[in-house]
């Protein structure tokens, strides 16, 4: 039995209609082939997280696999499953049913769950070093995108501790201490380096990172030409 009267303004796709079917009769294919169709809750995503798909692992009790795939969009799902706003579920069309999926809480979940496998290695490896200045969400992600693509990262924190303002501001029932200790031991098994107790700028210098080959990746994207030119 074929189906033709699928509506494509309205079907996103989400394959609930093909898994309830008591005749296993309806297969769904709802995107054109050169295009990629994406759903309310990831459209209302920052990152663009594929939801439904690593969503679907959970149902399929493929864990690891549902951390592989969150772990090609986001750099610390187990920090953001406790304290996004999760836009993905003001987009979530459940909600005109009862009340949107808890994508938040999954997205913890299985947060949680990568910070406990071993990370897989970059694919390729460049010569090159990257030094990120600041070990705050920007910084950090930036210095998991770059060590995904295998390039040798260092980052400077000022502080004590890595973790910027996630471990200053974000209070500890929102943020326990130990997640992010966590998130880090995670970074550092990745092969991202930490080197604290360092202000650049003020114990280290623009130019004499660049001496020692590194190419410097600024975690803040306000940072004025002025404090630029201080860094020398």
């Amino acid at each position: 039995m074929s189906i033709e009267t699928i509506n494509l303004e309205v079907c996103i796709g989400c394959g609930a209609c093909a898994a309830t079917c008591p005749m296993d009769v309806i297969r769904l294919d709802t995107g054109a082939e050169e295009e990629e169709k994406y759903s309310p809750c990831r459209s209302e995503c920052p990152l663009g997280v594929n939801q439904r798909e690593y969503i679907n692992m959970i149902r399929m009790d493929m864990l690891d696999e549902a951390a592989d795939i969150l772990s090609i969009y986001h750099p610390m799902p187990s920090v953001t499953g406790r304290i996004c706003p999760h836009p993905c579920e003001s987009g979530c069309t459940r909600k005109d049913i009862d009340e949107p999926v808890n994508i938040n809480s999954l997205e913890c979940f299985v947060g949680d769950n990568l910070l406990t496998l071993e990370p897989a290695p970059g694919l390729k490896k460049h010569n090159e070093k990257a030094a990120v200045i600041g070990s705050g969400p920007a910084g950090l992600s930036a210095a998991y995108f770059l060590a995904l693509k295998g390039y040798a990262v260092k980052v400077f924190e000022k502080d004590d501790r890595p973790g910027g303002l996630l471990r200053s501001v974000i209070p500890a029932f929102r943020m326990p201490e130990d997640v992010l200790d966590h998130q880090m031991a995670f970074y550092e098994k990745l092969g991202i380096c930490f080197q604290t107790g360092i202000e650049v700028g003020k114990d280290v210098t623009k130019k004499e990172l660049e001496k020692e080959g590194y190419n410097l990746h600024f975690a803040h994207s306000k940072l004025s030409s002025n404090k630029l030119s201080k860094l020398h």
